[in-house]
């Protein structure tokens, strides 16, 4: 996975933009699942699925699924996660609408 960091911006651009570097969550049950290293430790070596002491399942499973995640690529069912949202792609249909073809040549010139 190969990415960059920077705002994008004429100005930022033109200084060069810094390779983000991914690693892959180290947890048995994660193989494929990829975070950028400025994620949380505990998100990337996978403790956070560690259950804490006299938490019950239901507690265990909410942590576990609603973990704060800024980003991450899962490699084994093609979802990429912007914090906690996934992201997929929009109909091709969506690519004909009069709202959005306007937005498009508004916005992209």
């Amino acid at each position: 996975i190969a990415t960059g960091t920077g705002t994008r911006t004429t100005e930022s651009l033109e200084k060069g933009l810094k390779s983000r570097r991914w690693q892959s969550i180290a947890h048995p049950t994660c193989y494929g699942r990829f975070v950028p290293d400025t994620e949380d430790d505990k998100l990337r070596d996978g403790t956070y699925r560690t259950s804490k002491p006299n938490q019950s399942f239901e507690e265990w499973m909410l942590q576990v699924t609603t973990k704060a995640v800024g980003i991450e690529v899962n490699v084994q069912i093609s979802e990429f996660t912007l914090q906690n949202h996934k992201m997929m792609l929009l109909s091709p249909e969506i690519l004909h609408h009069s709202d959005f073809s306007h937005t498009r040549r508004t916005a992209l010139g």
